[in-house]
């Protein structure tokens, strides 16, 4: 990351070294390591969704399964941890019906906790 980085002109290369420094001292300080890389690959996650629907696609994120199945079946190795499963394709079939929704009011705010955010 800090190669292809200085490579576009984010840094010199010459501040490798005190970049690597800067990033392991964030990543060994961090409070919540699992809780951060769970955010971010969810982040990432979403935004396959999106593109991914918006090309015409179907997606399904998937939890509950076995780690460590999972991890032999793609032959990840042990030291890499399963987070979810993204399905990606074409459905078969009508879609499901709809399951509902909260009102909006009920679940996005404004500024504060409560507040009901006015669509």
């Amino acid at each position: 990351m800090i190669r292809i980085g200085a490579e576009h002109g984010y840094s010199h290369p010459s501040k490798s070294g005190e970049m690597r420094q800067m990033i392991h001292r964030y990543f060994s300080e961090h409070g919540n390591m699992p809780m951060w890389l769970n955010r971010q690959v969810m982040i990432a996650l979403t935004t396959m969704m999106l593109m991914a629907e918006a090309l015409g696609y179907d997606t399904a994120l998937m939890e509950g399964f076995d780690d460590r199945k999972v991890r032999e079946a793609v032959g990840a190795p042990e030291r890499m941890e399963v987070v979810c499963l993204l399905a990606i394709g074409h459905r078969e079939g009508e879609d499901k019906r709809y399951g509902g929704r909260f009102p909006a009011e009920r679940v996005i705010f404004s500024e504060r906790f409560g507040n009901p955010f006015a669509l």
